[in-house]
């Protein structure tokens, strides 16, 4: 058995998302689907390292499997790219130790939201920025931010319908640039809850406007109580941008180039 990992990306625009659902197009659907074409029919359990919601993009998304093919990897790579279709893209392959697991490994996940401000709107970047019309204060939106650095209980800012165990996660950046008219939110955590990158936007949002103070984005995390926190922002504004591993864990043969567009700021 041989242990494989792929690092992928995609726009994820026309999907419900990474996770099969019945009856709706996802991502793992169609990495499954040149997957199982590619190994002749063989099923393989895919493992990755975070699922994404409908809308939301992901410039480095990192699966594995285990599978007894014999398929040199660089036809791991052009055989995928053949086969996907053109929104989702297969950017690295490389055998890894049979212990490499996409999830559990990830030691740091970074996520990028961005953010259009003001007249006019864009035509070409609809589908990876959430436009606004609203002028916003970001100086604000920096000091509201730096509450969320730390590990904290992060309850107030998930999904109702999240299923993770514990709402404890530990944020270790969260930073707000402006590029002219683009704004940029980073968030980085060695994981996050479902929705919770969208909610601290939307809360921010409602800080840049005025409507709520730094303070109190404090007293909400504090607080645990998701109602008060500000509405889920968008998802086409939000950005899979990297995943980390420790160093060793996934030391193996690589053909293609995991940080191929990295320079790419769209």
């Amino acid at each position: 058995m041989r242990n494989i990992r792929m690092d992928l990306e995609y726009d994820g625009t026309a999907y419900n998302g990474w996770q099969v659902q019945p009856g709706k197009r996802t991502i793992e659907a169609e990495v499954r689907r040149a997957l199982t074409g590619l190994l002749g029919g063989e099923r393989v359990s895919m493992i990755v390292a975070g699922r994404t919601d409908a809308g939301v993009h992901a410039r480095q998304q990192v699966i594995n499997f285990h599978t007894h093919s014999t398929l040199p990897i660089n036809r791991f790579l052009s055989g995928m790219n053949a086969l996907l279709p053109m929104d989702i893209a297969v950017k690295s392959v490389r055998d890894v130790p049979e212990s490499f697991h996409a999830r559990f490994d990830a030691i740091e996940r970074h996520y990028r939201y961005r953010i259009l401000l003001g007249a006019p709107r864009s035509a070409l970047l609809r589908h990876f920025v959430t436009h606004i019309h609203y002028p916003v204060d970001v100086d604000a939106m920096r000091s509201a931010a730096a509450h969320f650095v730390g590990r904290h209980d992060f309850s107030a800012f998930r999904s109702i319908h999240c299923g993770a165990n514990s709402p404890m996660r530990e944020v270790t950046k969260a930073t707000i640039t402006l590029h002219g008219r683009l704004l940029e939110i980073d968030l980085v955590a060695n994981a996050f809850l479902r929705n919770m990158v969208r909610v601290i936007v939307g809360t921010l949002l409602k800080v840049g406007r005025g409507r709520m103070t730094p303070e109190q984005v404090a007293e909400i995390l504090k607080g645990k109580d998701r109602t008060i926190a500000g509405p889920t922002a968008p998802p086409q504004g939000l950005t899979l941008w990297s995943v980390k591993y420790p160093k060793g864990v996934t030391v193996g043969r690589m053909v293609g180039n995991e940080e191929s567009g990295r320079k790419n700021r769209l």
